[in-house]
C-alpha cells in the first residue's frame, strides 16, 4: 500500500544525519552516497547546518547536520532502518557507546516514512524529538517548504522554527554549504 507524506510524498522518506567526530562534512558526504547506493532514490540533499551539541555530554563538539528526501525501496521502515544501522557502522558509529547522546561520527535518523505513524521497539515514526530540533527542522525546510509537519497540530515547519528560535533553548544554528552540489556526490 502506497503511502502519502505531505513533506516527502508516495511511499517516500525524510532523514536527518548528524556527525560531531572525526571529518564530518566528508563523513556526511560518504553517507549521502552510500544511502543512494542501497536503495534511496529522487534524493534532495540539504545543506549542512552546525550546530550546538543539544542533550550531550559536557564538553561534547559542535554538530554538523543535514536532512535527506528521497523515495525508499520498499514499504518496510525496518528494512530501511537496518540499512542505516549498517552505514552507521561502516562510517565507524559504535551503538554501545556508554553515554546517551555522546560524540558519535555519524547519526542516520528516520524522520519520516511515508504518512506512517508507528511505534515498535527501536524505531519510532515520525522521530519523536524532530518537532522539537531546529538542526532537523531547518534543513527539512530547505528541500522540504514550509508545509505542515505530522504530529504537531498542524503546525508548519516555519511555525515550529519560530517557536523554537524564540526560546532561545536550541544554542546556535549556523548554515554552512560544503557541498553546494550534492547531485556530483550521488
Amino acid at each position: 500500500m502506497k503511502r502519502e507524506c505531505s513533506i516527502c510524498g508516495t511511499s517516500s522518506v525524510c532523514l536527518s544525519l548528524g556527525s560531531n567526530l572525526g571529518e564530518s562534512s566528508a563523513i556526511l558526504a560518504e553517507a549521502v552516497k552510500k544511502l543512494a547506493g542501497s536503495g534511496l532514490s529522487d534524493i534532495k540533499v540539504s545543506s549542512i547546518y552546525l550546530s550546538s551539541p543539544l542533550d550531550c555530554p559536557p564538553g561534547s563538539p559542535d554538530f554538523y547536520n543535514m536532512a535527506m528526501l528521497g523515495t525508499w525501496r520498499s514499504e518496510d521502515p525496518f528494512d530501511l532502518l537496518k540499512t542505516c544501522r549498517r552505514i552507521e557502522k561502516e562510517l565507524g558509529r559504535r551503538h554501545e557507546e556508554a553515554l546517551k547522546n555522546a560524540p558519535r561520527s555519524i547519526d542516520i535518523d528516520i524522520v519520516l516514512f511515508g504518512s506512517l505513524a508507528f511505534e515498535a521497539e527501536g524505531l519510532l515514526i515520525p522521530h519523536p524529538r524532530a518537532a522539537q530540533r531546529l538542526f532537523v527542522l531547518l534543513p527539512l525546510r530547505e528541500i522540504a517548504g514550509d508545509i505542515a509537519f505530522p504530529g504537531a497540530g498542524g503546525k508548519s515547519l516555519g511555525g515550529l522554527i519560530a517557536e523554537l528560535e524564540s526560546s532561545g533553548s536550541q544554542g546556535k544554528i549556523v548554515k554552512k554549504t560544503f557541498f553546494p552540489n550534492w547531485n556530483s556526490f550521488i
